[in-house]
């Protein structure tokens, strides 16, 4: 047993050198082949060496023989690039505008510096740039453009792209935004009232630059014959007006009936000191005179015809003027007034007949129709009537639908079985009897005088 036992011993002790030298030899010669096959694969891909930088790791367990999967299968198939290292990925480059360093705001024709600095972490050089001005400008692919002019009014947004020697761009560019105004216009303000006479950027039309009082600005005053606040309106035709009398007093030093102040107190007497001189007179043809106050005197007057112009001088006056509609609506809360045979660039008034408030001033843009709209009324305010005057002509309408505290009186109900409108009043007539003609006398004479009237309606007396 003893002798058995060296002997095994002794064999073991042969044996084990023998298969250590064996093992050693093999993995020797797997290596030296390996190691070179490998690197010279992944630099012709991608440049690195893996099995100088991991030796024997690379295939085999804490460098020892044991063999790892797929690394073994992979060298005995020859698929080598198996062992190559991916790359990390491409990194965007990063771009910063360096001018301006904020954002700008300046006039057309002005010019802005800019600057920008680009990075790459990976290397990836070298970079390429893109200037971007929003429309405002050309662009540029220099990395400082520097001076870049700017012609146009708005606002640009200037953008700064920076992109690798691989193509990669930055995914968030920087950016400036660029404000361009108009240059400042020359404005005139001769009396130093804070409004110019040439408007657009220089505000609101002054239309009377010598009187500090005039401007858009102002307050119209009712009573001065000037239009304050170069609306165009004057006195009472401007509904912002202050200090109108909504109970107007009409001056007729004359008494012919016909005051000179027009408006609401109806058509212009052109000579207050002679009560035969009035809109309501007849045109004497041989007298030189203006006698109803058209502008036309003698045979420039319409109303004469050559020598003889009795026919003219007896001639029905015109009818008042036809109001088609007046009504108001309670849910729009808005008045309507409208009517038609208006010439073109007549001026329309419309008032309360019962107040005198004036409610509206309207210019007629074109023949035919007329038109007024109030919106906003509260109930109290929506008249019981409405008068219009129009090219010398006026009418008085009652509002349909007025509300029960309508403002000049109060509304009757309205009648479930209405009478038709009747036939608009037309005027009376006039005759001197006495005497029959005209007359001469001296001073110190008398002349008997007699007259007749008569009304087509029979409104007596």
């Amino acid at each position: 047993m003893r002798v058995r036992s060296e002997n095994w011993v002794a064999a073991m002790v042969v044996t084990l050198p023998v298969l250590g030298i064996s093992i050693s030899d093999s993995h020797a010669d797997t290596g030296s082949r390996f190691g070179p096959a490998v690197d010279s694969a992944c630099l012709a891909l991608n440049g690195t060496t893996p099995f100088t930088d991991q030796g024997c790791n690379l295939c085999h367990v804490q460098n020892r023989g044991t063999r790892m999967e797929p690394q073994w299968t992979w060298w005995r198939n020859g698929d080598l690039t198996n062992f190559c290292p991916q790359p990390p990925p491409n990194q965007a480059p990063n771009g910063r505008i360096d001018s301006p360093a904020v954002d700008q705001t300046i006039t057309a024709g002005s010019s802005v510096s800019f600057a920008g600095t680009g990075t790459d972490s990976d290397g990836d050089t070298p970079l390429r740039y893109n200037w971007n001005f929003g429309g405002g400008a050309p662009g540029s692919n220099q990395q400082d453009p520097g001076a870049v002019t700017f012609n146009s009014v708005g606002t640009f947004t200037v953008t700064f792209t920076v992109t690798d020697s691989l193509g990669l761009s930055d995914q968030t560019p920087a950016t400036r935004r660029i404000t361009v105004t108009a240059p400042p216009q020359n404005c005139s303000d001769v009396d130093g009232d804070g409004f110019a006479i040439e408007g657009g950027s220089c505000g609101p039309i002054d239309c009377d630059d010598s009187n500090a009082a005039v401007n858009p600005g102002a307050a119209e005053i009712c009573t001065d014959g000037i239009d304050n606040n170069c609306n165009a309106l004057v006195d009472a035709a401007d509904p912002t007006a202050s200090d109108c009398p909504t109970n107007r007093t009409c001056r007729d030093n004359d008494g012919d009936g016909f005051s000179p102040e027009g408006g609401l107190c109806g058509p212009v007497d052109c000579n207050d000191q002679d009560p035969a001189t009035s809109p309501g007179a007849n045109e004497d043809c041989n007298d030189n005179r203006d006698n109803d106050c058209d502008g036309a005197t003698d045979a420039a007057d319409d109303e004469c015809n050559g020598a003889d112009c009795i026919g003219q001088l007896t001639a029905e006056p015109e009818p008042p003027l036809s109001i088609s509609r007046a009504s108001w609506d309670a849910g729009e809360r808005e008045l309507e007034v409208e009517g038609d045979q208006a010439p073109a660039g007549a001026q329309a008034v419309l008032s309360n007949p019962d107040t005198g408030e004036l409610l509206d001033v309207e210019v007629v843009e074109r023949s035919g129709e007329w038109e007024f709209e109030l919106e906003g009324l509260r109930s109290s305010e929506v008249p019981c009537r409405v008068r219009v005057e129009l090219g010398g002509r006026s009418g008085v309408q009652r509002v349909a639908n007025a509300p029960a505290d309508c403002r000049g009186g109060t509304q009757p109900p309205p009648d479930p079985d209405p009478e038709p409108e009747p036939e608009p009043n037309r005027a009376p007539n006039g005759v001197i009897d006495s005497p029959a003609g005209d007359r001469s006398i001296t001073a110190g004479q008398a002349i008997t005088f007699a007259g007749s009237g008569s009304d087509s309606d029979g409104n007596t007396p």
